[in-house]
């Protein structure tokens, strides 16, 4: 993020902070800059609050490094082990 939003930012930090902090202040309103899965992290940490983000389609690549289809082949194997990356999408 660039410097001149960080300035001005009440918070900055990776994600999973951010999340906490999203859902432990008092605001009603919570304005992200960064990737979407952030701003979907917030949400369902604090389903009561309305969660801004700059862009709809900021994505982290890591997030697009699994398909769906890749879930549904895993699930062939119900005793497999899941790993998800903390900053994945909801969907």
């Amino acid at each position: 993020m660039d410097k001149e939003i960080q300035v001005v930012a009440d918070f900055i930090g990776d994600s999973f902070f951010l999340s906490k902090i999203a859902r432990e202040c008092k605001a009603d309103t919570i304005v992200f800059c960064g990737v979407n899965f952030m701003a979907e992290s917030a949400k369902i940490l604090s389903p009561e609050k309305k969660i801004l983000i700059q862009v709809n389609n900021a994505f982290c690549p890591m997030v697009q490094m699994i398909s769906e289809e890749d879930v549904l082949y895993m699930k062939k194997y119900p005793e497999a082990k899941v790993v998800c990356y903390v900053n994945s999408t909801t969907q």
